[in-house]
């Protein structure tokens, strides 16, 4: 899957991916200059389900912050245990990707939305 894959390569390049994630931040990248990782989440996430647009960009938005938040995360990590954040993310992305068809195909215990929040 994409963020396994993307996970592969962050624990194969760790000195690589703290240095381009930290110049991101440096520059002002996650309030001013946006990856296309969302965009192009909900382009993959339209072939897959006729959801409404507002759903689609919810979803898509969702996976890219759990994506992020990972990172983040594992970034002071200067020593991280191999594999461990490929776990983290294939959890953490299975369990959204989980919730996330259950409310694409309507499994909600009483069809309000707001019971989650």
């Amino acid at each position: 899957m994409y963020f396994h894959e993307l996970a592969v390569i962050t624990e194969d390049r760790p000195v690589e991916t703290r240095e381009m994630l930290l110049g991101f931040l440096y520059a002002g990248g996650p309030v001013f200059h946006r990856t296309p990782m969302a965009q192009e989440l909900r382009a993959w996430l339209a072939d897959e389900s006729p959801e409404s647009v507002a759903e689609l960009d919810a979803a898509a938005e969702i996976l890219y912050d759990v994506y992020l938040g990972a990172l983040w995360r594992w970034i002071p990590d200067s020593n991280p245990t191999p594999g461990a954040f490929l776990r983290q993310l294939d959890v953490a992305i299975g369990l959204v990707i989980r919730g996330l068809a259950d409310a694409f195909a309507g499994d909600r215990d009483d069809g309000d939305d707001r019971s989650v929040v």
